[in-house]
């Protein structure tokens, strides 16, 4: 206890600025001498919050620092496992691949929650039903012969057979061959020579014929309705067009506030509307260090060169260096006197907290985002954009070559030379 109340103090200590006025940094002049310079840098790396603010209670196991019963749960049960390390255990180990493949597919939420529930072998199967001592058959109730297992139901059942090889994956089952459903599934996108593209499309189909196998499956028990493999094999192709038909196109617009907008670009970069001037920004972090890179580019409404600046600090995480980025880049153009900003980041975590969603993103960037909020005020208007890393890629290369030299540079209406070939990629004029 009186370590922990020496720490505490140290901290009030360290926490005031160097001089009176208010520079958000820490003072280590009193302590250097007594700490690492490893401890120094995390101490560095921690953002200072706004003293207006109001302090409050996080919880620090949950990404949005507010207790649930879920994520006190997951604490609880990690705790038991870390007691009971080392005990043997007769269960399975599923690779982790499926779990990814699961959990990243393009699919409809409740067809993922089915397919981490099958995986896990949860569903209630007459076997898995039997397994559980309640009083029933655990023979297929379809086709009479075999244990409806998870496979059996969704893979190998003598109807499900015909659903596969007429579906467009055209697959043949083989019931000696099916010894688990994520070995299935990880043989299903392990395929030679598939893309990403294919495998991903691949899975969704996948994955709505499942659910339209397990609906019918229960129709069959629960309303006395015979399966029909057509249409069965209709009704996923139809469910997976209609998904695929709902996910917004290239260059929608959501607006969540007068004057705040997030639109999804093509992979080129857009100029702004007039009269706003477009601010580029983006940081290389490196994890093991937490030395950040920060690249700051400004173009106006014709794509012409403005202004930039390269400079290096140290972030806690990733998302912290994107939002150091955009704290650096709201006061670089404040100083250069521009009105109306229009920010663009590839970092879509940190764009959304910045239109507005705050309690959805990690509470570790609430001091940022405090601070991203009074740099606001210093503009007319101020717009916020994500943009895919392409579309970005000037700002990212400024942040390499931030990370790779020292100190801090400015450029004033001329880019420097490493940068020139990169701006003329967006196809937009630039300084020769």
């Amino acid at each position: 206890m009186l370590l922990l109340l020496h720490k505490l103090e140290v901290l009030e200590s360290i926490e005031r600025p160097v001089d009176e006025h208010d520079t958000r940094s820490w003072n280590l002049d009193s302590i250097r001498h007594l700490i690492s310079p490893r401890v120094e840098v995390a101490i560095c790396s921690t953002p200072i919050g706004s003293s207006a603010g109001v302090d409050r209670v996080i919880w620090p196991l949950n990404r949005h620092g507010q207790y649930s019963v879920k994520s006190g749960y997951h604490f609880s049960r990690n705790l038991t496992n870390q007691s009971n390390v080392g005990r043997p255990s007769a269960s399975r180990m599923v690779d982790k691949k499926i779990w990814k493949v699961i959990w990243h597919s393009k699919t409809l939420p409740k067809i993922r929650h089915f397919l981490w529930r099958a995986v896990r072998n949860s569903v209630a199967t007459k076997a898995n039903l039997a397994s559980r001592r309640i009083p029933c058959s655990s023979i297929c109730p379809i086709c009479e012969v075999n244990s409806e297992t998870v496979e059996h139901a969704l893979l190998t059942c003598p109807w499900v057979v015909g659903v596969w090889f007429g579906s467009p994956l055209g697959y043949v089952g083989d019931r000696q061959q099916v010894t688990s459903l994520d070995r299935w599934i990880l043989s299903l996108i392990s395929l030679p020579g598939s893309s990403k593209n294919e495998v991903n499309r691949v899975v969704t189909m996948m994955s709505f014929i499942m659910w339209s196998i397990w609906k019918a499956r229960c129709k069959a028990i629960f309303e006395h309705k015979p399966p029909d493999p057509g249409m069965v094999i209709q009704d996923a192709r139809n469910s997976w067009t209609d998904f695929l038909s709902s996910i917004p196109r290239v260059g929608a617009i959501n607006s969540d506030a007068e004057g705040d907008s997030e639109v999804v670009r093509s992979t080129i970069w857009q100029v702004p509307p007039a009269p706003y001037l477009k601010l580029n920004v983006d940081a290389a972090w490196f994890s093991s260090s937490g030395h950040t890179g920060i690249g700051i580019i400004i173009r106006d409404h014709q794509g012409e060169f403005k202004s930039g600046k390269i400079c290096r600090t140290t972030s806690i995480s990733a998302v912290d260096a994107e939002a150091r980025a955009v704290i650096e880049g709201l006061s670089f153009a404040a100083n250069q006197g521009y009105s109306h900003i229009c920010v663009e980041s590839d970092s879509k975590p940190l764009i959304n907290c910045c239109l507005g969603k705050i309690t959805k993103g990690a509470w570790e960037l609430y001091p940022s985002l405090g601070r991203i909020q009074e740099l606001k005020s210093n503009f007319t208007s101020v717009r916020w954009e994500w943009v895919p890393r392409e579309a970005n890629a000037v700002a990212d290369a400024a942040a390499a070559f931030a990370i790779r030299g020292m100190g801090t540079e400015v450029w004033v209406d001329r880019p420097p030379s490493s940068l020139v070939h990169v701006l003329s990629r967006d196809g937009l004029p630039c300084p020769p």
